[in-house]
Protein backbone atom coordinates (compact mmCIF):
# COMPACT_ATOMS: atom_id res chain seq x y z
CA UNK A 1 0.00 0.00 0.00
CA UNK A 2 1.69 3.38 -1.33
CA UNK A 3 0.79 6.71 -0.47
CA UNK A 4 -0.14 7.62 -3.52
CA UNK A 5 -3.31 9.99 -3.84
CA UNK A 6 -4.50 8.82 0.06
CA UNK A 7 -6.17 11.28 2.24
CA UNK A 8 -4.22 12.38 5.49
CA UNK A 9 -4.98 13.34 8.98
CA UNK A 10 -2.23 15.57 10.91
CA UNK A 11 -2.52 15.57 14.46
CA UNK A 12 -0.64 18.58 16.04
CA UNK A 13 -0.10 17.36 19.62
CA UNK A 14 0.09 21.09 20.54
CA UNK A 15 3.67 20.65 22.09
CA UNK A 16 6.17 23.42 20.65
CA UNK A 17 7.16 22.62 17.23
CA UNK A 18 4.96 20.14 16.79
CA UNK A 19 3.21 21.81 13.70
CA UNK A 20 6.27 23.09 12.42
CA UNK A 21 7.10 19.55 12.17
CA UNK A 22 4.18 18.42 10.33
CA UNK A 23 3.38 21.38 7.98
CA UNK A 24 7.33 20.24 7.10
CA UNK A 25 6.86 16.50 6.94
CA UNK A 26 3.68 16.97 4.77
CA UNK A 27 5.45 18.86 2.24
CA UNK A 28 7.51 16.33 1.90
CA UNK A 29 5.46 13.39 1.71
CA UNK A 30 2.86 15.79 -0.33
CA UNK A 31 5.24 16.97 -3.16
CA UNK A 32 6.51 12.74 -3.30
CA UNK A 33 3.03 11.24 -3.11
CA UNK A 34 0.23 13.54 -3.94
CA UNK A 35 -2.47 13.70 -1.68
CA UNK A 36 -5.35 13.93 -2.54
CA UNK A 37 -6.85 16.06 0.80
CA UNK A 38 -4.69 16.93 4.06
CA UNK A 39 -6.84 17.16 7.81
CA UNK A 40 -5.34 18.90 10.02
CA UNK A 41 -6.49 19.20 13.99
CA UNK A 42 -4.55 20.32 17.12
CA UNK A 43 -4.92 19.13 20.42
CA UNK A 44 -5.33 21.44 22.97
CA UNK A 45 -3.28 19.75 24.80
CA UNK A 46 -1.01 17.14 24.97
CA UNK A 47 -1.74 15.80 28.19
CA UNK A 48 -5.49 15.19 26.61
CA UNK A 49 -6.08 12.47 24.13
CA UNK A 50 -8.10 12.67 20.62
CA UNK A 51 -11.51 13.85 21.18
CA UNK A 52 -13.54 10.93 20.31
CA UNK A 53 -15.74 13.08 18.06
CA UNK A 54 -12.68 13.77 15.45
CA UNK A 55 -11.68 10.11 15.21
CA UNK A 56 -14.87 9.31 14.08
CA UNK A 57 -14.44 12.10 11.28
CA UNK A 58 -11.24 11.19 10.55
CA UNK A 59 -12.32 7.07 9.84
CA UNK A 60 -14.43 8.85 7.03
CA UNK A 61 -11.96 11.95 5.97
CA UNK A 62 -8.53 9.49 6.20
CA UNK A 63 -6.89 6.78 4.39
CA UNK A 64 -3.76 7.61 7.03
CA UNK A 65 -2.95 9.38 10.09
CA UNK A 66 0.47 11.28 11.08
CA UNK A 67 0.97 12.83 14.78
CA UNK A 68 3.64 15.03 15.69
CA UNK A 69 5.16 15.32 18.62
CA UNK A 70 6.96 18.62 19.62
CA UNK A 71 9.37 19.80 22.24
Amino acid sequence: MGLQGKRVGLLDNSKHNAGRFLEMVAGILDAQYGFTNIVWHRKPSASKPVAPEVIEEWKKLCDVAIVGVGD
